[in-house]
């Protein structure tokens, strides 16, 4: 079962929330409290502070280029259509304006003399759903880099811009690993606004890790900062030498596999199966035993 089908109601639910912004933002009556409106206005704070931070905006520029670039040779080609998808949708996730909506609703929250009005139900429905549709937003970018490099591999196989192709797997390992980043910069932004969201509608879950789709999209956490991009530039600096050799080496790897796998001790002699192993062996004992008589 694909996780679409597993989330069905819950990304029903979310398109249900998203589906208007709302007109009003604000309740009428204001809290004699000010705890739950700071409270509301700590979990947006958080949640702009992630949102700040787009997803591998530089390989989005370079991967918007390459499709300048090279559309006419490859526009026939199945997997470039996966991978214009796969651009189309780094686009779509990092101009979402759900940054600019959550801003200025923390801006107008927050202003001096704004009283201790709380967000509206459906102005936190809407916020609550648009967040955590991003993280689903993150799957479909992951699974269209698993399709993006395993279709290209066809590429390399066939020996057909290698290069390229390369490049195309090395792109899609850099997006991979900012959508680990994402997914995992979320975790903790989220689990601020569901102490928001949860009295509202309880059919946002208490937290990511809830989801099946997060331990997946978050991966495994290492101690390092960075990403370890060092095979992916030795891939990058292969010279054309460098990819005939290997595609030689392999030629005559496959082309010994397929002699060794054709020879076979029972040879074929006018029409008739011969064991020529066994024969040999027979003539060995033979000749030993005309010897010992001899002598």
């Amino acid at each position: 079962m694909s996780w679409k089908e597993e989330f069905s109601e819950l990304l029903e639910f979310l398109d249900d929330c998203t589906k208007k912004y709302p007109s009003r933002l604000f309740n009428v009556t204001p809290e004699k409290d000010s705890t739950p409106v700071r409270r509301v206005a700590f979990a947006l704070e958080n949640v702009i502070d992630q949102l700040k931070t787009p997803l591998v905006p530089s390989t989005q520029s370079l991967a918007q280029a390459l499709v300048y670039k090279f559309n006419g040779p490859h526009r026939r080609q199945g997997y470039w259509m996966i991978y214009k998808n796969l651009t189309r949708a780094l686009r779509k996730y990092n101009e979402d304006d759900l940054l600019a909506r959550i801003s200025d609703l923390h801006k107008k929250a927050t202003a001096s003399g704004a009283g201790f009005h709380m967000p509206s139900v459906q102005a936190m429905r809407y916020i609550g759903g648009a967040y955590l549709k991003r993280l689903f937003r993150l799957q479909q970018i992951r699974d269209l880099c698993i399709r993006t490099a395993h279709v290209i591999m066809g590429q390399l196989e066939l020996g057909h811009w290698e290069k390229f192709s390369l490049f195309i797997v090395a792109l899609c390992a850099d997006v991979n690993n900012g959508v680990r980043m994402q997914a995992t910069a979320m975790e903790p932004a989220y689990n601020g606004l569901s102490c928001c969201l949860r009295p509202l509608d309880d059919r946002f879950p208490d937290s990511l890790a809830d989801l099946s789709i997060f331990s997946s999209l978050r991966g495994h956490i290492s101690a390092q900062k960075n990403a370890d991009m060092s095979r992916v530039m030795r891939l990058l600096q292969i010279t054309d030498e460098e990819l005939e050799a290997v595609r030689t080496r392999d030629q005559m790897v496959r082309f010994r596999d397929e002699i060794l796998s054709n020879m076979d001790s029972k040879m074929e002699d006018f029409g008739v199966s011969i064991n020529r192993t066994s024969e040999m062996t027979e003539g060995t004992v033979k000749k030993k035993k005309t010897k010992s008589q001899q002598s």
